[in-house]
């Protein structure tokens, strides 16, 4: 009866060893277990509880800090986005081209051109590059020296006084050549007309002008159009249609804004009433065009100083009114003329051919261009994933950490006990004193119970 009653004592020991182990460990379920011991003889904590939860609430209290530093700084990072295509724009990215312009030899965009590198055109800027002592416009039976001569295609010589515009001076020596795509009317409003056509090189000056430098090898490639340019609706009543001949258009003219009647022409055959009526009704000016790059140096630069004639490149020969050239075999010598009219009629005349074909317009033909986009991160997707990975991290990391100083240090890095930690350890210690008396108490009534 007795050894039954010490096994009873035995394992009522255990059980209640058991049972305040488990109720320690439930005590200690906020608590890390790198930071905790396996043995059930001992305190499950390797360090004071509340400098363990201090510890743990600092380390929460960081991760969450990190984690919310981190969004923010992985939202305001950006991506970079290549695309390469044939034309210079689209939404939302910023194109550039990939290779230097044939023409001016360039890497601009159209934009830049425009904001930047572009020189309007004006009087003081006009380049006059080759001789022109004279204006002739001589036309002798079987001549065919200049523009004048509308029977047939001109084969123009480089004495008549030509104006040409560089228009990215900062840039580029080239002189304004037009492109492909340049579309320059008869006249202002032609391209509304039914019989309008894009394709048609009779519709367009400056084109008519290409081809006949084409076939005038003799004269370097350089040549007039039977028709000279107007920027506005010439007095034919309807617009005039295809079966038009050559001899007809020569009676398109320009006419210029009122700044032609401030130009000073003293000295000249021009005077304010002649003025008067090139406002009114406009003069002749034919348009040059080079049909083969070249270059020539810059009157009056010195050394090292030349123009570049790209393919193409436009000249402006401006011809004076009616009442000077009332007969075609009239010519004007240089004291004669009069240069500030020339030079503000071809400037107003380049201003207008700009409103067609604007140089810049070049550099948003230049393909192939490369398109870049700057994209933010998705914030589901690689934000929050990257933030709170890295959060988790750092707690794993901070845990282990402490476990192995509580290991290593655990004098070191523990506060001492507060009063309820040392009442705790006072109640444990009570208590495993109570179940080894009860073993002992079992183990002696078993002695007791044994027979001698």
């Amino acid at each position: 009866m007795a050894r039954a009653t010490a096994t009873d004592g035995g394992d009522a020991a255990s059980a209640f060893r058991a049972r305040d182990d488990g109720a320690r460990r439930a005590y200690n379920v906020e608590i890390p277990a790198a930071w905790q011991r396996e043995s059930v003889d001992e305190s499950l904590l390797r360090g004071h509880r509340s400098a363990l939860r201090w510890c743990l609430l600092a380390t929460v209290a960081a991760c969450a800090a990190v984690f919310a530093v981190q969004v923010w700084y992985y939202t305001t990072l950006t991506t970079k986005v290549f695309e390469l295509q044939s034309t210079n724009a689209r939404d939302g990215y910023e194109c550039v081209p990939l290779s230097l312009d044939a023409t001016y030899g360039l890497n601009l965009t159209e934009a830049e051109c425009v904001q930047s590198a572009f020189d309007a055109p004006k009087a003081s800027t006009m380049v006059q590059p080759f001789t022109a002592n004279s204006f002739s416009v001589a036309n002798a039976a079987g001549s065919t020296d200049g523009p004048w001569d509308y029977s047939q295609t001109s084969e123009p010589s480089f004495e008549v006084p030509t104006y040409y515009h560089v228009p990215l001076p900062g840039r580029s020596r080239g002189v304004y050549a037009y492109d492909d795509q340049c579309a320059l009317p008869l006249y202002k409003g032609f391209e509304n007309a039914a019989a309008y056509s894009v394709e048609f090189a009779k519709h367009n000056p400056l084109k008519l002008s290409y081809e006949a430098s084409l076939r005038n090898g003799a004269n370097r490639f350089v040549g007039y159009g039977f028709t000279s340019l107007a920027n506005w609706v010439p007095n034919y009543g309807s617009v005039p249609l295809e079966s038009f001949t050559s001899t007809e258009y020569k009676t398109f003219t320009f006419k210029p804004s009122a700044e032609i009647l401030n130009v000073d022409c003293s000295g000249s055959v021009v005077d304010a009433t002649m003025l008067n009526e090139v406002r009114a009704n406009g003069a002749v000016i034919y348009v040059r065009v080079h049909s083969m790059p070249s270059s020539t140096p810059v009157p009056g630069s010195g050394l090292g100083m030349s123009l570049s004639f790209p393919q193409k490149a436009v000249g402006m020969t401006v011809g004076y009114p009616a009442a000077i050239h009332a007969d075609l075999g009239v010519s004007l010598t240089t004291s004669q003329r009069c240069e500030a009219y020339e030079a503000q009629m071809a400037a107003e005349a380049f201003e207008y051919v700009y409103s067609y074909c604007h140089p810049c317009d070049h550099f948003a033909q230049n393909a192939p261009f490369i398109c870049t986009a700057t994209t933010a991160k998705n914030v589901i997707g690689e934000v929050l994933a990257v933030s709170v990975g890295n959060a988790f991290a750092l707690f794993d990391c901070t845990v282990i950490i402490v476990g192995i100083m509580l290991i290593i240090l655990p004098e070191r890095i523990s506060r001492p006990p507060s009063f309820t930690e040392r009442r705790k350890t006072s109640i444990e210690s009570l208590r495993r004193e109570s179940a080894d008396d009860v073993e002992r108490g079992a183990a002696v009534a078993d002695a007791a119970a044994s027979p001698r």
